[in-house]
């Protein structure tokens, strides 16, 4: 009995290590090949939002004129759920089974005196454009 639970363990062993070999030698496309979703939410009470000081540029603070612009460190939506937030998965399909790295780049605006969008994700090596849509050169250096 104990002969044939050993040899159940090693077969089990090999098979999945046979598995594991001919599955991290295959490239897959993540275009259709899964979907992860889910919310993330806050246990607890939100944080109070504190207002940016905008008053050294005219500009932003007719932006925001009857509405500050608040620090949007933690922003919760409806039922607790948290927005902005960026999921990394740190292990998985082997880097020779990554997608190829966007052509085009991603852009974040200074808009409103505000980066648009809050939060940017984008893929190891993709390339970056950062805009100012304002009528201001906000701290730039010009």
């Amino acid at each position: 009995m104990k002969a044939g639970y050993k040899l159940g363990i090693t077969v089990s062993a090999l098979l999945l290590l046979a598995y594991g070999l001919l599955y991290s030698t295959q490239n897959v496309s993540a275009a259709a090949d899964g979907k992860i979703s889910g919310t993330v939410k806050l246990d607890g009470t939100a944080p109070h939002m504190k207002p940016i000081d905008m008053s050294k540029d005219p500009v932003c603070v007719k932006a925001h004129e009857g509405h500050p612009a608040v620090l949007e460190n933690v922003i919760v939506g409806q039922g607790g759920g948290l927005e902005n937030v960026v999921l990394y998965l740190s292990e998985g399909l082997p880097a020779s089974a990554a997608s190829e790295v966007p052509s085009q780049p991603q852009k974040y605006d200074q808009h409103g005196c505000m980066y648009v969008p809050h939060v940017l994700g984008v893929d190891v090596n993709q390339k970056i454009e950062v805009i100012n849509s304002d009528p201001t050169t906000h701290n730039i250096h010009p």
